[in-house]
């Protein structure tokens, strides 16, 4: 059963499409809207969409004399109409004399985008799960119309400025490394260097004197950039821990393992507890302690200063 579902696709947004003949009104117009996605231009996906749909809407102010097609591409370009080997849709129906259409739904099925056909550049076809690829396709649309005075168009509607795109991505990013760990109270920060497609670094912690894992982190980094940090939490201070790191592209490609780095948390800490450590006493005033650490210094001026000031307020 086919579940018409993009994954990595969050909901609520659409990509559009706007096609403009030459000489035509600006409302004759056709609009080919993707729900869901976190960009505008461009919908990646990977295997695991292998089994779904891209779910898409159509809507158009025109007055269609011919059925609406949608296509999907390998060129670089939509051209005037479908290709050999594009996946196309011819929608039924969308020909209508009287008036305009509602916004209706359209479905890619993912294995059957034209990558994986056999017509597909002359090769042999290769299914979607099985396949080894980064490819960009471009969406297209092509509709025809009545013109001003009532008869159907001899041009169509095409989309060419600009087609939509999908990208199919099942190439794993680059390996990460991770270049230092900061030692934190409880937590460690770890200091990681990634690809530049990658949108998530997953953190593996493991305990290195009893070989239990401990509890990793997943951090959501920005597409584009190319190192970041990213901290664990919730381990135990004196403690070292192994650890390691993958990367996650939009296509939800995980990479290979990094090399491991090892940390240690520690303790922070306070005031009081950071002079004591230095040195300093508890009891006996000043000559007792003798001013072992300079905070503690401070803590005496600051504590003469307030003094003061209350001797003049009471004045």
């Amino acid at each position: 059963m086919r579940h018409s579902i993009s994954p990595l696709i969050s909901i609520g947004t659409v990509w559009s499409l706007l096609i403009l003949p030459s000489g035509v009104l600006a409302q004759s117009s056709v609009t080919i809207a993707f729900t869901g996605g976190t960009s505008t231009t461009n919908l990646v996906i990977g295997k695991n969409a292998c089994d779904t749909s891209i779910a898409a809407t159509y809507t158009y102010s025109a007055r269609a004399c011919k059925d609406l097609t949608v296509w999907v591409t390998t060129a670089s370009s939509c051209g005037s109409a479908p290709a050999t080997g594009d996946y196309s849709q011819t929608i039924t129906g969308t020909a209508n004399t009287t008036a305009n259409p509602s916004s209706n739904t359209l479905n890619f099925a993912v294995d059957s985008l034209p990558i994986f056909t056999a017509t597909q550049d002359g090769g042999a076809a290769v299914s979607c799960i099985n396949s080894s690829l980064n490819v960009t396709l471009q969406v297209c649309a092509s509709l025809t119309i009545f013109d001003n005075v009532g008869n159907c168009s001899t041009n169509a509607i095409t989309g060419t400025s600009p087609a939509p795109t999908i990208q199919f991505d099942d190439q794993p990013p680059a390996t990460p490394a991770i270049n230092t760990i900061t030692s934190l109270d409880s937590a460690l920060a770890v200091d990681v260097t990634y690809a530049s497609n990658v949108q998530q670094i997953n953190l593996v912690v493991v305990q290195v004197s009893t070989g239990q894992p401990a509890q990793g982190a997943n951090c959501s980094v920005t597409v584009g950039s190319v190192e970041g940090t990213c901290k664990l939490q919730n381990l135990q201070n004196g403690v070292q821990y192994r650890v390691t790191a993958t990367a996650v592209d939009p296509a939800g490609n995980q990479s290979a393992l990094s090399s491991a780095a090892l940390g240690t948390p520690q303790a922070t800490l306070g005031f009081f507890a950071g002079y004591k450590a230095d040195g300093g006493s508890e009891t006996g005033g000043c000559a007792a302690t003798g001013l072992k650490s300079f905070p503690f210094a401070l803590l005496l001026i600051s504590g003469t200063v307030w003094l003061f000031r209350r001797k003049r307020g009471s004045a």
